[in-house]
């Protein structure tokens, strides 16, 4: 995949692309901001998610953005509609568990880090997801 992002990206433009835990992120090179899609639900737990959360932190000059956050509020509905329109939903995904996160998590984090958080509702139109996600921006002082 990162052979793929380079061709077409272009290694002219290519700065950086790892593959790798989000806890071994290395933080020496920076940007302005930092985002992660779709990807914090399969972290193992939420201190893993924290720890992921300090390496984009450090990364970051700015802000980091989290989206598509499967929301702990919404989790019963989540698991609801998976089983109403996936045919043996548990049996496909028994090995592949979801983290769902609820956004004091992030709120506790932003006050632990000096950091203002803000969320918005995850809309991509027509994408059956988007009711059971969040997005999460934490901004530095």
């Amino acid at each position: 995949m990162l052979a793929v992002a380079q061709k077409v990206i272009g290694a002219e433009n290519f700065v950086e692309c790892i593959a790798g835990e989000a806890v071994d992120l290395p933080t020496e090179v920076k940007y302005d901001a930092v985002f992660s899609a779709g990807v914090i639900c399969y972290f193992p737990d939420l201190n893993y998610a924290e720890r992921a959360l300090d390496k984009m932190l450090a990364k970051a000059k700015h802000s980091v953005g989290i989206l598509r956050i499967l929301n702990a509020a919404t989790k019963d509905e989540y698991l609801k509609y998976r089983r109403e329109h996936t045919k043996n939903f548990d049996e496909l995904y028994k090995n592949l568990p979801k983290l769902f996160i609820a956004k004091s998590f992030f709120e506790e984090y932003a006050a632990k880090n000096y950091l203002d958080v803000k969320f918005s509702q995850y809309h991509m139109g027509g994408f059956w997801n988007e009711t059971f996600n969040f997005d999460c921006f934490l901004y530095k002082r």
